[in-house]
């Protein structure tokens, strides 16, 4: 394998290239804010004297097309039309090719539908994956990451999409460990573009005007619907990460439990012992860790999946309030797991539900942001990884064969179904979501306790 620099290479130095080989040509940021850096490609294959390029890596994340979760709802969409072919068009295309190396990108006609413009830059199909043999996942920036390409720790990996649709509304794309899937076109997975490189060069610069026209207007619309989603986000954060304690009555005639620990020296990521909950082999305590020491409080989460619960018992739009979670942590598990003098010490606070009513509870689940806050969202981040304990196993919580590792609810809603409840996920240090009666996910239940 010989690697080679296109601004270096004359017409005739292409000659030279061959099938495995590496090119840098064009340039695109690694990260947020940073300058453009020479992409790295693969030749894929040497033909007609043009060479067939795919990035190396997964060098940014969009959606194939986010219409098809929001007012387009129901519309066919088809490579053509999609949201990732008119950024790759646009944005992409500008940003990352000078005019000299614009002319080198060879028209090619991907489309399968009738008097479609032919693509510059564009992702394999599902035949071309196999056929080159990119079936697995990729490597990726931090830009990629950051967009929303969803790091897997294990292997250092990301999906990333094909171009090849199926039902009008599923995409095709390269998992992380399972090959070719197939998946909903909203969400978001890393891109590795592909093109033809004519060294001869000649090509046309620009779009035709009302081919560039349609695809501003494309992407134009996805990015005020990520405004919009960063705006919310934006006050979600303001809102949620405030915890104030609520105006509550002590129960009458308790008096607060001896700590198995001393208040004056605990610190953030300590273990401690509080309360007993069942282990799998009878009642034992909780071991918990703390995630924040303020004054004469701690806040603190099982070091476990102690149990395995649904969000809700039926598959209905439902907010955090109304929740058989919430009702089962606050309710069963509160006066299964602490003692009379053990529950004094808990403290009810008003629990931040950005989009939904605030609440007053004892104990809680934390939200995607104070998941992201006290446990990081890095890639190779495992701070969050829980394994569930033996009955939280044996009530159905699914674990992780490679790492041991469970997946545990959080309490925030999806931005998109209220259906939907957000989840910490094993294989990554970021989250996901599923159906609010999904049967096997493991509960890390948390609580602030006073430490006077």
């Amino acid at each position: 394998m010989a690697t080679y620099t296109a601004d270096t290479l004359a017409p005739a130095d292409y000659t030279g290239i061959q099938k495995g080989d590496i090119l840098f040509f064009g340039a695109y940021p690694k990260e947020k804010g940073g300058k453009n850096e020479p992409i790295e490609w693969e030749v894929l294959d040497v033909r007609d004297g043009k060479l067939f390029l795919l990035a190396t890596m997964a060098i940014d994340a969009h959606a194939y097309d986010g219409r098809a979760s929001d007012i387009f709802f129901g519309e066919s969409i088809t490579w053509e039309s999609s949201e990732l072919r008119a950024w790759l068009h646009t944005d992409f295309f500008f940003r990352a090719f000078n005019k000299a190396e614009r002319e080198k990108i060879a028209l090619t006609q991907n489309a399968q539908g009738e008097n479609t413009d032919p693509d510059r830059v564009f992702c394999l199909s599902c035949k071309e994956a196999v056929d080159y043999e990119k079936t697995a996942a990729a490597k990726f920036t931090d830009l990629a990451k950051d967009n929303g390409a969803t790091p897997y720790f294990w292997n250092w990996s990301t999906e990333w999409w094909l171009r090849s649709t199926k039902g009008g509304r599923d995409a095709y794309f390269v998992s992380a460990e399972w090959g070719i899937k197939d998946g909903s076109d909203w969400l978001t997975y890393g891109i590795r573009p592909a093109l033809w490189l004519d060294p001869k060069g000649g090509n046309p610069t620009e779009l035709p005007e009302d081919t560039a026209a349609r695809f501003t207007a494309t992407v134009s619309w996805q990015e005020q619907l990520w405004a919009e989603m960063a705006a919310e986000a934006e006050a979600e954060e303001k809102t949620e990460l405030s915890w104030q304690e609520a105006d509550a009555a002590p129960q009458a005639g308790a008096k607060a439990a001896a700590l198995s620990f001393d208040p004056k020296t605990l610190r953030v990521g300590d273990l401690v012992s509080f309360g007993s909950y069942e282990q799998g082999n009878g009642k034992a305590p909780i071991t918990w860790k703390v995630l924040n020491v303020a004054g004469d409080r701690a806040l603190l989460i099982t070091e476990k999946g102690i149990d395995c619960q649904p969000y809700h018992h039926s598959l209905t739009p439902i907010t955090w309030e109304a929740s058989s979670l919430r009702a089962w942590l606050n309710g069963e598990f509160f006066a299964t797991a602490f003692t009379e003098g053990e529950a004094a010490r808990i403290l009810s606070g008003v629990i931040k539900n950005a989009g939904t009513p605030n609440t007053v509870d004892k104990v809680f689940c934390l939200s995607k942001l104070e998941m992201q806050k006290y446990f990081g969202g890095d890639i190779g981040d495992t701070r969050g990884h829980a394994a569930p304990t033996d009955y939280a196993v044996a009530r159905g919580a699914a674990i992780e064969q490679k790492s041991g590792t469970c997946q545990w609810w959080l309490r925030t809603q999806s931005e998109r179904f209220a259906d939907h409840a957000m989840i910490f996920c094993f294989t990554s240090a970021l989250y996901g979501g599923d159906k609010v009666n999904a049967p096997d996910y493991a509960v890390r239940p948390t609580v602030w306790i006073s430490l006077q």
